[in-house]
């Protein structure tokens, strides 16, 4: 295959990776030359063409950005005033790093040691945290306060303040007073780190270098030196937004401060807040934001009352962390400028008090007058162990467990007759486990604090453990040794299961064991619907002992009863290989041949591998896994010639036996054509090309399109042996089909101008509030060319809650056919507008013709809401306004159990309105996934969720009954919220 051929195939992907990369669109298509260019020059490509040239791209945009990031400073130290002389005075310059070095020595012991261990020893900040043994907040906290105090002794030793000793500094450093004249936060960012590397080996002149960088942050936005006191008081000062181009006043104007006032107080478990001891000497981390703020923070002062609670105040950086101590009565306050929002405060706990946290919610700009954090106790576990079935299991050991200092740390405990267990206390991190002879564990409950102190009560399922042996052979039937093992995992029907339980399976595999001669023995959990992993084939079903593919209409789950031996066949199709022969139209071997291998899956061709012929024009293609039944697609042509002769073979594999094909070259033919409008213009379009096989039913879509030239002119290969469809869409057209295109007959393609209707999506005044919509659109295009006689969409049109076409469920967009002709469906997005004069507002265009409308939406904060659909209706006019009317959803769990004489079946449950038609549902945890049924698990358990609010009709059959409208137990429930009590179904 020809490196132009492989590039263009590849080009989409490396544009849409430029553009996330690059900061503009000429950017990015100069790092898509630029790949295209290195791929040029013939650098090895040992993973695969597509993995380098992303690496290469990524390299190219790295480059960019550092050679932009370079020439930006550079132009910046040009643009800056030369230092003047007048500040290098020796005599100054040395008294006054003198006096910097005698205030660091009279700084308090936390302050003086965090200095020095800062610029003296050169350690990160989190390296000093880690050598005292205190959080990284509280290093960051002290180097703040030294610097301020710092500060605040070098103004009163000049009398001129900070205008004095200054520019000294600066001249020792080594830094540009110039940059007072700098946009807000630039001189601190892009002076200080230069800096600080410069004089990383000399100590002294780092701390001076670091002191004047700061000063320099702050000088910009500080009071007049005779002011200064206020500052250090815990004034909070204002940013003054100035054209950069005009030199700044280094007098700021001090603006209004809030207040906050705050306890931590100690409460029981349950106790509401407000009714706890209040909690003395508690650190509170709080974390605060201030829009256009420097980069350099203010150290926080203390209050020079000793009884008086500690005084934060605010630094003035976008997003900082701060922290200040409660007093003697619980109390702290936080000073703030009006233009800074507290938007978290945490107070610290203990091994026994869990943390109180406060955050600020969304539109809240204020924290409330008083701010109260409770503290609860963690309080004791309890928890309960149970098989699937609900069965208690006495006597197991139960593990919990947690990390400390890096290590694990477990503490045990076993479950009474009854399954129960109490751990004392446990951490928020901890996780639970159990065992017991003769069982397996398949899930465990995760720990969760609740809202007022202790946990709530968990869950660990034990399943009573079986043995299933396993053994692989190939497609011959001979044992299948190069797999090295055989792994188990609960099956995807057992979903409700753990989501009823509140469960998470244990792991992804249960159990993995090697094989041996082929075969491989599993201790596997009983009663549950498995899944195999052997090789690269996975097998949920099997049938007379032989375990058959993914997705086969025959078969039944695999699984295994309590203390039974079984034993299970699995083929795979290993030593399947397809052997190619290529030659060219004289028949001679055709060395070095491109070959493209292609499997037909769900109506797409799927790349399977690209290849290149031997000396002798030969390639084996080696399959591993089941492919029996699957049709492959064979491409060759002759190396580095688009245009010249190509052969194309399709192949059904049978995995039996290798199979052996010989591909002749012969010259390429193309399909040839141009576009245009009514008035015979030249359209820019997009050319897609659709194949269907003699004795295949459904058209199979291949990858890549065609672009149309300047003239509308369009060249795409065909494929012998296939009937051609050609899709030509055009941006601001109708999509226009040829049906049944040969080479050879020029091919004229008209599109007419896109009749669309836009339509407005209007949330009704009393429906909930909508976050984010997803709209999904199916376009029928018609077979026979004549729309349905459907109603048209409008105002009347109503919603409905039940999927009343089956392209609802589909995940993503597709083209399905269907007996009415092919559905197109699209997805579109959309936040709505949250102005006053269009809030809760959607709009679309639509083609106008033949569709169904189904909408989904989220809350303000991400809760699901409910989904409803117009059904098929036909979209016509130029506008149209629809009222939409949106639910909560509630959730409820439940449980199926079979009577002593009941038919064991594979269960299903389903939900009905009043007409009888099933709604759009899902399972938890997979909000993403629509479905109009669900299978219950093994033992009978069943969760749904999304399910809007109000009476609907539970019913409960094998999947085909519900399909059809019937069922075998009927129930009325009332939704209105999440359902407490389980939902249980007797038969």
């Amino acid at each position: 295959m020809t490196f132009e051929a492989e590039f263009t195939a590849h080009a989409p992907f490396l544009r849409a990776l430029a553009r996330r990369l690059a900061t503009d669109e000429h950017t990015a298509d100069d790092l898509v030359q630029e790949t295209c260019v290195a791929a040029l020059t013939g650098a090895p490509r040992p993973h695969g063409l597509v993995p380098w040239l992303a690496a290469v791209l990524r390299k190219r945009a790295a480059r960019h950005m550092r050679t932009g990031t370079r020439r930006r400073a550079r132009e910046r130290t040009a643009a800056r005033a030369p230092i003047s002389a007048d500040t290098a005075d020796v005599a100054v310059k040395l008294d006054v790093a003198r006096r910097l070095l005698q205030h660091v020595e009279a700084l308090d012991a936390p302050g003086r040691d965090a200095i020095f261990l800062r610029y003296y020893e050169n350690l990160k900040p989190q390296q000093i945290a880690a050598r005292l043994d205190v959080p990284l907040g509280t290093v960051k906290t002290r180097l703040a306060r030294a610097l301020a105090r710092l500060r605040e002794r070098l103004d009163a030793d000049h009398p001129a303040g900070r205008q004095n000793w200054l520019p000294a500094l600066c001249a020792i450093g080594g830094l540009d007073p110039g940059t007072l004249g700098m946009p807000p936060g630039a001189g601190a960012v892009t002076t200080r780190a230069p800096v600080l590397r410069l004089l990383r080996n000399a100590a002294g002149l780092v701390l001076i270098t670091t002191v004047a960088v700061t000063s320099l942050s702050w000088h910009a936005n500080d009071p007049a030196p005779a002011q200064s006191t206020t500052a250090s008081r815990g004034t909070a000062l204002s940013r003054t937004t100035v054209d950069p181009r005009v030199q700044r006043d280094p007098l700021a104007t001090a603006s209004p401060a809030t207040l906050v006032h705050g306890l931590v107080e100690d409460a029981a478990i349950g106790a509401a807040p407000g009714h706890g001891q209040p909690a003395a000497n508690v650190t509170v981390r709080c974390r605060l934001r201030q829009p256009g703020g420097s980069a350099s923070s203010h150290g926080a002062a203390r209050a020079a009352d000793a009884k008086t609670p500690e005084v934060l105040t605010v630094p003035t950086a976008s997003t900082v962390e701060v922290e200040v101590t409660t007093d003697a009565q619980g109390h702290f306050q936080i000073e703030l400028p009006d233009d800074a929002v507290l938007v978290a405060a945490k107070a610290d706990g203990t091994e026994v008090l869990r943390a109180a946290r406060w955050s600020a919610a969304k539109g809240v700009d204020r924290p409330p007058e008083q701010l109260v954090l409770t503290r609860y106790p963690q309080g004791r576990l309890e928890g309960i162990v149970t098989e699937p079935s609900g069965t208690a299991v006495a006597g197991a050991r139960v593990t919990l467990t947690h990390r400390q200092d890096g290590e694990r740390v477990a503490i045990e405990t076993s479950a009474d007759q009854d399954g129960h267990f109490v751990f004392a206390t446990a951490d928020a991190g901890s996780w639970l486990a159990a065992e017991r002879e003769g069982f397996i564990q398949v899930g465990t409950s995760e720990l969760r604090a609740l809202p007022r102190g202790g946990w709530q009560p968990a869950r660990i399922l034990l399943a009573p453990a079986g043995t299933l042996t396993v053994e692989i052979v190939d497609a011959s039937g001979r044992p299948a040794l190069h797999v090295d093992g055989v792994g188990v995992a609960v099956g995807s029907t057992e979903t409700g299961l753990f989501a009823a339980t509140d469960c998470r399976p244990r792991t992804p595999l249960l159990a993995r064991a090697p094989t041996a001669q082929g075969a491989a023995t599993l201790c596997v959990p009983a009663g549950l619907d498995l899944v195999l992993l052997a090789g690269e084939s996975m097998f949920v079903h099997e049938q007379d002992g032989q375990g058959v593919a993914p997705g086969s209409p025959t078969g039944r789950p695999i699984s295994v009863g309590a203390g039974e031996r079984r034993r299970l066949r699995l083929v795979l199709g290993t030593d399947l290989s397809v052997h190619v022969t290529v030659v060219d139209p004289d028949g001679q071997s055709a060395s070095g041949a491109d070959l493209w291998f292609e499997m037909v899956h769900g109506g797409y061709l799927e790349s399977i591998r690209m290849a290149t012929t031997d000396a002798s024009g030969r390639f084996e293609l080696p399959l591993s896994g089941a492919w029996r039944d699957q049709l492959l697609l064979i491409t060759a042509r002759k190396s580095g010639d688009s245009e010249g002769p190509r052969a194309v073979r399709r192949l059904q594999i049978d995995g039996a036996e290798p199979m052996f094909v010989e591909l002749r070259l012969a010259p390429a033919q193309s399909l040839v054509g141009r576009v245009h409008d009514a008035s015979g213009r030249a359209v820019a379009a997009q050319v897609r090309r659709l194949l269907r096989f003699p004795g295949e039913g459904d058209w199979i879509e291949h990858s890549g399109a065609w672009r149309t030239d300047e003239h509308g002119a369009f060249r795409v290969p065909s494929i012998a042996g296939a009937v051609q469809r050609l899709e030509v869409a055009g941006d601001g057209f109708t999509t226009a089909v040829r049906d049944d295109v040969r080479p050879g007959e020029p091919i004229e393609v008209v599109l007419e101008p896109a009749k669309r209707t836009r339509l407005r999506l209007l949330a009704s005044a009393s429906a909930t509030a909508i976050g984010e919509v997803e709209v999904r659109v199916g376009h029928l295009e018609a077979d026979d060319g004549v729309d349905p006689a459907w109603p048209a969409l409008g105002p009347t049109t109503a919603w409905s809650h039940a999927a009343l076409h089956a392209l609802c469920t589909l995940p993503v967009p597709q083209r399905i056919r269907r007996p009415e002709g092919i559905w197109r469906l699209e997805v579109h997005r959309r936040s709505p507008r949250t102005d006053a004069d269009a809030r809760g507002v959607v709009e679309l265009l639509l083609d106008r013709g033949p569709a169904w409308i189904s909408v989904s939406a989220r809350g303000p904060d991400g809760e699901p809401l409910s989904r409803v659909t117009t059904g098929p209706v036909t979209v016509a006019g130029d506008e149209v306004e629809l009222p939409l009317t949106l639910s909560n959803t509630a959730t409820c769990r439940g449980r199926i159990r079979f009577g002593e004489h009941s038919e064991h079946f594979a269960a299903c449950v389903a939900l009905a309105d009043d007409g009888g038609r099933l709604l759009m549902i899902s399972a938890p945890d997979h909000d993403d996934v629509w479905e109009t049924v669900l299978a219950a698990s093994s033992p009978g358990y069943f969760a749904l969720s999304n399910v809007p609010i109000g009476t609907w009709e539970l019913r409960v059959g094998t999947r085909e009954e519900l399909e059809r409208g019937e069922a075998r137990r009927r129930r009325r429930v009332v939704f209105a919220g999440e359902l407490a009590e389980p939902i249980v179904v007797e038969l």
